[in-house]
């Protein structure tokens, strides 16, 4: 089957990923560039590892005159400080909510927008799980803050200037390229390629997404007419001990153990399923060999 006719894709589209540089936004570059989705422009103060065009842009500068002569109909934000220091709160809220503030301003009177991605966190949810849309949230500590703060921002300006925005509040992603994540599935694989003790300082349950897998959910989302807040994971849950179990199938490896409290972070994606006709389908021990396979290359 044609990659492009994969996906049902009308035309050519003209997307725009602001953060593109990093992680996330590298898996989205190189399944996009391979199921032809079309024209990719990449903002960020960092070049993309592939050599996709991008423009340096801090994000605390103007980014309309980027949109004007690109013309993007969908834009990705990707863009984040992941730090929950107080001595550089500040900063942190500058980037994760006042940039994205001001480009919504900028996009009141663009009207070729078709579909604004703002990509958030499963964390912010403080409820029992699996988590539904609907699920408690709570702000606590700086980063989820920001990101509580900046979806609130996202959901005035869609009701407010009907802007086609879609929160997509992600389980922990993994996968190619993970290498500078803060999750611990992708800690753990680093410590344990690199031949360095893996340390499990709680047994959290969390909800692993594959990167592929989460790329092809932003691509059926491109033409879905859904907004507001959506769900995206694998709707299965992974203690700590699992994952070094997988791992340890793979790379034998020293572990250290704190203690052994427990909270537990999963998605409830029925919802996307649904709207999307999109399921996960990297398996926890693909992805993680995958993951495993990739961090020797760089090691």
């Amino acid at each position: 089957m044609d990659k492009k006719n994969k996906y049902s894709l009308e035309e050519e589209k003209r997307i725009l990923l602001i953060g593109g540089s990093g992680f996330i936004g590298v898996n989205i570059i190189i399944k996009f560039i391979e199921y032809k989705i079309g024209k990719i422009l990449n903002i960020d103060k960092k070049p993309s590892p592939l050599g996709i065009k991008t423009e340096y842009i801090d994000l605390k500068m103007p980014l309309y005159p980027n949109i004007r002569n690109f013309k993007p109909q969908y834009i990705i934000y990707l863009a984040n400080v992941y730090d929950d220091d107080i001595s550089t709160a500040n900063y942190t809220r500058e980037i994760n909510v006042k940039s994205l503030e001001k480009l919504y301003q900028d996009l009141i009177d663009y009207t070729e927008i078709k579909k604004f991605i703002y990509l958030s966190d499963y964390k912010v949810y403080f409820d029992n799980i699996p988590f539904t849309e609907k699920s408690e949230v709570k702000k606590r500590g700086v980063y989820l803050s920001t990101k509580l703060e900046a979806e609130e921002i996202s959901l005035q300006y869609l009701e407010s200037y009907f802007l086609p925005i879609v929160i997509l509040r992600l389980s922990d992603i993994y996968g190619l390229y993970s290498e500078n994540q803060h999750n611990f599935l992708s800690r753990s694989i680093q410590s344990a390629v690199q031949k360095k003790e893996i340390y499990i300082e709680n047994n959290n349950i969390y909800d692993y997404l594959y990167t592929s897998d989460l790329v092809q959910s932003l691509i059926l989302l491109l033409d879905s007419p859904y907004t507001g807040i959506l769900n995206i994971g694998s709707g299965k849950g992974y203690s700590n001990i699992d994952i070094v179990s997988i791992i340890n199938e793979f790379i034998p490896s020293a572990i250290k153990t704190g203690n052994f409290q427990q909270q537990s972070f999963i998605n409830n994606v029925t919802l996307a399923k649904n709207l999307l006709s999109w399921n996960p389908h990297t398996n926890i021990k693909t992805g993680i060999k995958n993951t495993i396979d990739y961090f020797k290359t760089i090691s």
